[in-house]
């Protein structure tokens, strides 16, 4: 759980990793091979019995899968993949807004935003964050569900942003819920980039 990646060199070393990894956190385990650029491998050998040039060959697929795994590293996602925004009706009087959160990444509680409702929703608590820009703040990692306030009808919009902890922080989005006339007719969603 406190990995964003677990690299293994073979089919077995991924056997034993994922035998170990609780199996929500299975999508962190791949092989070093998958990120090389140039080379393709499914596996990276055990040098011991290919002598000077089995060295060589691991050397070369290992300085590869480096050079991809940091490109991978460094490249951001997209934020509608950042940032998942659904909105699904709980009953016939309330809709809840959930945000699924990638792994590396979080979201502002004081950045949520709350534009048409009568009352603002009640916020979770969240995880302590020191951001070099916003100071002291309270963050989301993981997940996110909002429920938004029963008898609530109309457009709502609600906004947010959140970072990367590569560094990198995206513009506010937001996205708007039509509730209609009755809370659980329609909640769809949309996100939109505010900037």
């Amino acid at each position: 759980e406190r990995f964003d990646l677990v690299l293994v060199m073979d089919e077995a070393n991924e056997q034993a990793a994922l035998a170990l990894c609780p199996p929500a956190h299975a999508g962190r385990v791949h092989r070093l091979t998958q990120f090389c650029l140039r080379h393709q491998a499914n596996a990276v050998p055990d040098p011991y019995y290919g002598g000077a040039q089995g060295f060589e060959q691991v050397l070369d697929l290992v300085e590869d899968a480096c050079a991809g795994l940091l490109a991978h590293a460094q490249e951001p996602l997209p934020v509608e993949q950042a940032f998942r925004a659904s909105a699904h009706a709980l009953d016939d009087k309330t809709v809840e807004v959930r945000f699924q959160i990638a792994d590396g990444y979080y979201l502002y509680q004081q950045r949520m935003k709350f534009d048409n409702l009568a009352e603002k929703p009640v916020l979770p608590q969240g995880e302590a964050h020191s951001d070099e820009f916003f100071g002291e703040q309270q963050v989301y990692r993981q997940g996110l569900e909002v429920k938004i306030p029963a008898g609530t009808t109309g457009q709502v919009k609600l906004g947010w942003q959140g970072c990367a902890d590569a560094g990198l922080c995206y513009p506010p989005q937001s996205i708007t819920v039509d509730l209609g006339g009755n809370p659980a007719v329609a909640a769809t969603a949309q996100a939109q980039d505010q900037s």
